[in-house]
C-alpha cells in the first residue's frame, strides 16, 4: 500500500539521496531528459541544499498531477516525473527539504 502512494501503477520509482547536506548531482537531469524507456518517478532527497529544488524545477517546468492529487514535475521525456521529498514534520523554513529523524 505504501508503494502505491508514491507513483501511479506501473511506474518505476527511484530514490536519490546524497546525504544530509545534499548535492546537486546530474542523474535526475539526465534521466528526466532521456528516460529509461518506461515510466519513471524520481524522488530526490535534497537535505539542507535548498538550491537543488529550484535547480530541478527550472530544468523541469512541466507539471503532472498524480492520482493522489500531488503535483510533480515532468522531464523532457514525458515518461519521467520528479519531486523533491518533503518531510511534513519538518517546520524549519530555512531548510524545508531536510528530513527529520522522526
Amino acid at each position: 500500500a505504501g508503494r502505491a502512494k508514491l507513483a501511479p501503477a506501473g511506474t518505476k520509482v527511484l530514490l536519490m539521496m546524497t546525504g544530509g547536506g545534499g548535492q546537486d548531482i546530474p542523474w535526475p537531469y539526465k534521466l528526466a531528459e532521456h528516460g529509461i524507456g518506461e515510466p519513471l518517478h524520481i524522488i530526490v532527497v535534497a537535505g539542507s541544499d535548498t538550491k537543488v529544488a529550484s535547480s530541478l524545477r527550472e530544468a523541469m517546468p512541466g507539471n503532472v498531477t498524480f492520482p493522489d492529487g500531488r503535483i510533480v514535475w515532468q522531464g523532457q521525456d514525458s515518461n519521467v516525473t520528479v519531486e523533491v521529498a518533503i518531510d511534513p514534520k519538518n517546520h524549519n523554513l530555512e531548510k524545508p527539504y531536510l528530513m527529520t529523524a522522526e
